[in-house]
C-alpha cells in the first residue's frame, strides 16, 4: 500500500519535538506505542524516578522504563534507511500515477461519451416526438375532412329522404282523393 508523501514524512518525526528522524537516529517507542527520538529518550532518562518509572510526556500516563530499555520502532527505522524519494518516487509509485492519470482521462473521456450519448438519445427522442405530432395531426386532419364528408352525406341523405318522403306523401294524398 502505498500513502502521500506528507504522511510518510509524519512517521519520520519525533511524536514528541516534531523534528525529522536522520540517519543516525534510533527511533524508540514508548509504552503508549508513541515514537521518540534519541534526544527525547534521553530527557525521559533524565526524570526516571528510583523506580525506573516516569511520568509520559505523550500520554500523561505512569510508566516503567523497560530493562532493555525503549524497542526501537523498525518500521520507521526502515523508513529512515530508505531515501523519502524512493518511497514517494518510486517505480511503482511512479507506475501508479501513470495508471491513476490514465484512470482520470479515461474516466473523462467516457464522461465525455457519455454526455454525447445523452445528448444524441436526447436528438432523437425530439425528433421522435416531431414525427409523431406530424403524423398525428396529418391523421387529425384526414379524420376531420372523413367527418365533413360523413356529415355532408348524412345531410344529403336526410335532405333526399325528407324530400322523398314529402314527395311520396303528396303522391299518397293525390291517389287517396
Amino acid at each position: 500500500m502505498f500513502y502521500p508523501e506528507s504522511k510518510i514524512q509524519e512517521v519520520l518525526k519525533c511524536q514528541r519535538c516534531n523534528k525529522t528522524f536522520q540517519e543516525f537516529d534510533t527511533p524508540r517507542m514508548l509504552p503508549c506505542f508513541k515514537t521518540i527520538c534519541n534526544k527525547c529518550v534521553l530527557q525521559i532518562d533524565n526524570i526516571l524516578n528510583e523506580n525506573n518509572e516516569f511520568a509520559c510526556v505523550m500520554c500523561s500516563e505512569q510508566h516503567t522504563k523497560p530493562e532493555e530499555g525503549f524497542a526501537i520502532n523498525e518500521l520507521v527505522y526502515s523508513l529512515i534507511e530508505t531515501h523519502p524519494e524512493d518511497i514517494s518516487r518510486g517505480r511503482e509509485v511512479k507506475m501508479f500515477k501513470t495508471s491513476l492519470n490514465n484512470l482520470e482521462e479515461l474516466y473523462t473521456k467516457l464522461n465525455t461519451d457519455k454526455l454525447a450519448k445523452i445528448e444524441k438519445i436526447q436528438e432523437y427522442c425530439n425528433e421522435l416526438r416531431q414525427t409523431v405530432e406530424v403524423a398525428a395531426e396529418k391523421r387529425i386532419q384526414e379524420i376531420n375532412e372523413n367527418k365533413k364528408s360523413l356529415i355532408e352525406q348524412i345531410s344529403e341523405y336526410e335532405e333526399d329522404s325528407v324530400e322523398l318522403y314529402s314527395l311520396n306523401e303528396e303522391l299518397d294524398k293525390q291517389i287517396s282523393e
